[in-house]
């Protein structure tokens, strides 16, 4: 989930609704938020970019509650881009806009620069398939040229000197965090007086939009093409709502944006079939209207051009679903019975978790980098190719870190915490494990040990313990846990500064083994 701060007094004005009614409404269309200090904090999923901005959630909200949807159009103009043929196979699409008369205030100035990054962090894959850059327009002197070079100097943003290509990649902190993306040549996009941007690592301060900034102008490069024009999409529509002017460039024989609304049939058979309803299509209609669609009053409907992410009839369902309320569909019990089996039957090893009073939970098999890295070091963790969020990149390759988590997130509970869970890790092959952890005031490695002794009663196994080196522990309190000779597992009493790491303050021991069958 994304997280977007908006200010609570703005998102009101924009609106024309009450606090309450705007904490209501963003939960039933599916954005949990909470209100702190005269700001909200509204969670809003990946599939939905449009709505990481104030501008984008305030027209979710106006839709929602009865106003008409906005038109969005750009109008023709002479702004001109050319790709030079340097331009390399790394980086080859570009897309742009200008927009003029915006009224960037404060917030509108913040608002931009939150959406610009929480574009490039979810969609744009941390600017390796998208990277956008926003520019005074009055600053620049059109045509515009794409080209890819290794001979240009310009002042990057934030700094007061002149710089060349390779200066920038190696000493700017933005060169330093993005350089593995230009290894294969370095994209540059000049006016008519010089670099205006070096995508995706940093734009000129020659361009810098401020406040009181009123005419922009907006690049993005990346690596595929509709991607970038969705991207452009929900920018320009953006600015719109702030009483901007959208006006296309032409990119070679192309022009951007394209506003167009994609047409779709409004497949009634199919969405009540999924939705297990009887819709007719006036209610359909209606439905999708609450939710800034609109229709051709016949056999169609019309995607609004900010929403990149629908492409299919069950996508049109779903916006059906949202405005119908989901909480206002009655269950019912399937037809049909398929017979299954746990792949791993473990009631002997809860039950007796549970007996020995712990609590059970249960995290996500997916974790990220980050997370890994504070204990346990693992490098060779499998990895999801294109993830939708940064918090969730890789499958789990142990359960003690997040199990650690679950003991941060309790750490004000009544002492002792005694947790455990079940799942499964992900190594060269899929193994079912156990972890347990306790936290309290004061304890040692007898105590988990302890624990461990009673779980190889009930599971009828003899464990071993031999002497670790592993840095999650205090040195000289942590052991290695063999079964027959095989080392299946870790126990030991975690060490303060991995404690530290998790913002843990009270002493925590903890055991993770593999459940062996036979």
């Amino acid at each position: 989930m994304a997280v977007v701060t908006i200010p609570s007094p703005e998102i009101m004005k924009l609106t024309g609704l009450k606090k309450e009614q705007v904490l209501e409404g963003l939960n039933d269309i599916g954005m949990p938020t909470e209100e702190s200090e005269g700001e909200m904090f509204v969670e809003v999923t990946p599939n939905r970019p449009d709505l990481f901005s104030i501008e984008g959630i305030a027209r979710a909200l106006n839709s929602f509650y009865g106003k008409a949807p906005g038109e969005y159009a750009a109008k023709k103009s002479d702004y001109a881009v050319k790709i030079d043929p340097s331009v390399g196979a790394s980086r080859p699409f570009f897309v742009g806009a200008v927009v003029k008369g915006v009224k960037m205030d404060e917030s509108a100035l913040k608002s931009l620069i939150q959406l610009q990054e929480k574009l490039h962090e979810t969609v744009g894959r941390k600017r390796k398939k998208v990277a956008i850059g926003i520019h005074n327009a009055d600053a620049i002197a059109f045509p515009l040229v794409y080209k890819f070079s290794k001979e240009e100097k310009f002042i990057p943003l934030d700094f007061e000197r002149e710089m060349g290509i390779k200066e920038i990649v190696e000493k700017h902190p933005k060169g330093r965090a993005y350089a593995h993306l230009v290894k294969d040549g370095y994209p540059m996009l000049c006016d008519q007086k010089g670099v205006i941007s070096f995508p995706p690592i940093i734009n000129s301060e020659r361009t810098r939009v401020s406040e009181g900034t009123k005419n922009l102008v907006i690049d993005i490069t990346g690596t595929h093409q509709k991607t970038l024009s969705g991207v452009l999409n929900i920018l320009v529509c953006a600015l719109a709502d702030r009483g901007g002017q959208v006006y296309e460039m032409v990119v070679g024989k192309d022009a951007y944006p394209k506003l167009e609304p994609q047409k779709m049939p409004a497949d009634t058979e199919g969405i009540n079939k999924l939705l297990g309803e009887k819709y007719t299509k006036a209610q359909i209609f209606a439905n999708l209207t609450r939710l800034g669609w609109t229709n051709d009053g016949k056999n169609s409907v019309f995607v609004p051009p900010y929403r990149m992410d629908v492409s299919h009839y069950a996508d049109v369902a779903e916006d059906v679903a949202i405005a119908h309320g989901y909480n206002v569909f009655k269950p019912t019990v399937p037809n049909f019975f398929i017979p299954g089996s746990l792949a791993y039957n473990n009631d002997d090893v809860r039950q007796g978790m549970i007996g020995l009073g712990f609590l059970e939970v249960v995290n996500y098999a997916l974790t990220n980098q980050k997370m890994l890295d504070i204990a346990w070091k693992d490098t060779d963790a499998v990895k999801i190719i294109n993830p939708k969020t940064e918090d969730f990149t890789m499958l789990r390759t142990n359960l003690a870190v997040s199990l650690l988590g679950n003991v941060a997130a309790n750490k004000t509970h009544e002492l002792p915490v005694k947790i455990f869970e079940i799942g499964r890790a992900y190594e060269a092959r899929e193994k079912n494990h156990l972890a347990f952890a306790i936290s309290a005031e004061a304890l040692d490695f007898s105590t988990i040990k302890g624990v461990l002794q009673s779980i190889s009663l009930v599971i009828e196994k003899d464990f071993e313990l031999k002497k670790s080196q592993n840095v999650l522990f205090v040195k000289g309190r942590g052991a290695d846990v063999y079964y027959k000779n095989a080392k299946i597992g870790v126990i030991g009493e975690i060490a303060p500064e991995i404690l530290e790491s998790f913002g843990i303050e009270n002493p925590v021991a903890l055991c993770e083994i593999e459940i062996i069958k036979g």
